[in-house]
């Protein structure tokens, strides 16, 4: 009599194991040969570029790489409707945080960096004697320097908490920077001070979905910061004249903001915002010259609209890439130099900033002459904040750093002092 050979009772088991792999792997499969067919032309432009790059010396192997891995998470076929579906599980989970930790959302639903611990800073005493070099270099000119740190979210917490969220809190850092150029004698503006307030709430100081501040907030720092260098001892600026609020006009953009946090998240996660801006009601004349991330120099001459401000921005489209916050300056350059035709024998200010700065920027721009801005964590050796400083004669040199950005590469500037350098 023939013997039946029964299967394994787990075999069905195991097969289904089996076959959802094989369903997946080609599912990874087809989606990566989806994005070689699309994208094809950009992954090959940035291999041979990364490789051009490294044989120039310009870049490392490991930056190419970095740079490569860039490419093809920004262009991945469909990634905004993925960002979304795992913006929205999170939503349907009840998560008030997303993306390993990235980002926290607290009880009236702002974000908020992420950190389960901080590791501690040592350079903070480097930092603020890098500041003060450059301080004692103009000294002689009778330039004034005033170093700036704009508010962050941190512990200016605006709603609850659940219990154990690790809020990322710069301001240890703030505290004994801010400590450490007071003591050498660097005048210092820490907006923290100033708000929030009760005027300028925690809501109309700070994005719900972005880490930078309000145009509000920027327009009230500026006066700050006017006040600021008007009690420096330096040549004053007409901040009644120009900064007076019938020379705006205040414009509420709907459902516009939607800022880098966000499109970290997703906009089922961190939801969509007004944008407030801040029109000008008179024209001017201002020719600028930029130069663009790409190193090509970008010259505009015109009006306030057509030189500080760029409408674009708020053309209806995705909103991942509409950044709003670029509508001032372009949010940063590497570097900017912008003349005011109307007052070209001005006051000229020098701004070492980053993107926080760019409405503040605009604003300054038709009290000044002249108005240079070099962006604080560019490292190209063509620009450098020594080289502006040995060309021209400011009058004001603004430092601006914003507290996330403490850090030894936003203070490229007078690494060793001049004796050590000779």
């Amino acid at each position: 009599m023939e013997k039946r050979t029964e299967k394994p009772k787990n075999f069905r088991y195991f097969l289904r194991k089996e076959l959802l792999a094989i369903l997946l792997l080609l599912m990874i499969f087809g989606y990566a040969g989806i994005n070689l067919a699309t994208n094809y032309k950009s992954y090959a432009n940035s291999i041979s570029e990364g490789y051009k790059e490294v044989l120039r010396g310009e870049s490392t192997i490991a930056e190419s790489i970095a740079a490569f891995e860039n490419v093809l998470t920004e262009e991945s076929v469909e990634r905004m409707k993925f960002i979304e579906l795992y913006s929205f599980e999170h939503v349907l989970l009840g998560k008030e945080e997303i993306k390993n930790f990235s980002y926290l959302k607290d009880k009236s639903g702002y974000l908020h960096y992420a950190s389960f611990y901080r590791d501690y800073d040592d350079s903070m005493f480097e930092m603020s004697l890098r500041v003060k070099r450059l301080q004692d270099a103009v000294e002689e000119k009778g330039t004034k320097v005033i170093f700036v740190i704009p508010p962050a979210k941190g512990s200016n917490v605006n709603g609850e908490f659940s219990k154990g969220l690790p809020l990322n809190d710069p301001y240890r850092n703030v505290n004994e920077l801010m400590f450490w150029l007071n003591r050498l004698g660097v005048s210092t503006l820490n907006y923290a001070e100033y708000m929030p307030n009760r005027e300028l709430t925690f809501e109309k100081v700070f994005f719900k979905t972005d880490h930078h501040w309000t145009v509000d907030a920027a327009f009230y720092a500026t006066k700050v910061l006017v006040d600021k260098m008007n009690e420096s001892g330096g040549i004053p600026l007409n901040g009644e004249e120009y900064l007076a609020r019938d020379c705006f006009t205040r414009v509420v953009y709907k459902n516009a903001m939607f800022g880098s946090m966000g499109r970290g998240a997703g906009a089922n996660f961190a939801g969509v915002e007004d944008y407030v801006a801040y029109h000008p009601n008179r024209e001017g004349h201002f020719r600028k010259e930029s130069i663009r991330e790409d190193g090509r120099t970008e010259i505009t001459e015109g009006g306030y609209y057509d030189t500080l401000l760029d409408l674009s921005v708020f053309d209806k489209g995705n909103l991942y890439r509409n950044q709003v916050y670029s509508f001032y300056m372009n949010a940063i350059r590497p570097y900017d130099h912008v003349v005011n035709l109307d007052n070209p024998d001005g006051i000229k200010v020098l701004l070492v900033r980053d993107s926080y700065f760019a409405p503040v920027m605009a604003f300054l721009a038709p009290m000044t002459g002249q108005i240079d801005s070099i962006w604080s964590l560019e490292d190209d050796e063509t620009l450098s904040v020594e080289n502006l400083l040995a060309s021209v004669d400011y009058d004001y040199v603004i430092i601006e750093v914003y507290p996330y950005n403490i850090q030894e590469n936003a203070f490229q500037f007078f690494i060793e002092s001049q004796d050590a350098a000779q």
